[in-house]
């Protein structure tokens, strides 16, 4: 099974813009200064967004297996940084990490500048978010797909120290209408909007988990 992909023409502009209102409309929680207005297993509209949403996904991944950690409208103003999506199910021993899906929305809130962003995945995976499991991971520099090869453009807001411990998978630049996913276990990241001129971006953001 690969690790990354984009799906692309897999929603609608009419499709796109109920969800992105749905979502919208609950309460946000702000996460390291970015907005995320979340839908998770207790929220009411949770199972409203696994019937419309999700099974979509489902059927376009062929697994019927996933399951929906939560869903949320993504306001980024401060790029995340290298890390995992692991850490979703560490509060639950009978889960365990699945697939993280992205829909691209806008840069700065305009559709016409979506294509300006992009999501990296790398080939290396954790189980943590730690910087000690980051820290053991040896120097690929060298290496062909080090992503020391973007760091100026793209992964500025990292540690370059950080940066030469990781590979490329993939870029995927940002679509609408597509649909990016990566193995939730991982490495991944936004790239580096603020150096880049930009103030904001805006996606649909969806983690799930498998039954152990």
């Amino acid at each position: 099974m690969r690790i990354a992909d984009q799906i692309y023409n897999f929603v609608t502009e009419d499709e796109l813009s109920l969800w992105t209102k749905a979502l919208y409309s609950t309460d946000a929680m702000t996460i390291t200064n970015n907005d995320c207005h979340g839908v998770s297993e207790e929220h009411m509209l949770y199972n409203w967004f696994v019937t419309n949403v999700f099974e979509k996904i489902k059927i376009a991944l062929n697994d019927d297996k996933l399951k929906v950690t939560f869903g949320m409208y993504l306001n980024e103003t401060n790029p995340w940084g290298i890390h995992t999506d692991a850490y979703h199910v560490q509060e639950y021993p009978n889960r365990r990490t699945a697939l993280s899906f992205l829909m691209p929305l806008a840069v700065d809130n305009d559709q016409s500048l979506v294509t300006k962003s992009r999501t990296i995945v790398f080939n290396e995976s954790g189980n943590t978010n730690d910087k000690i499991e980051i820290h053991q991971f040896t120097d690929k520099t060298n290496m062909p797909t080090s992503a020391v090869s973007i760091y100026n453009k793209h992964l500025s807001h990292n540690k370059l120290d950080t940066v030469k411990k990781f590979t490329i998978q993939g870029e995927y630049q940002w679509k609408r209408g597509s649909l990016i996913w990566w193995d939730g276990n991982y490495f991944h990241d936004t790239d580096n909007f603020i150096a880049n001129g930009y103030t904001s971006k805006q996606a649909i953001v969806i983690h799930t988990y498998y039954d152990c």
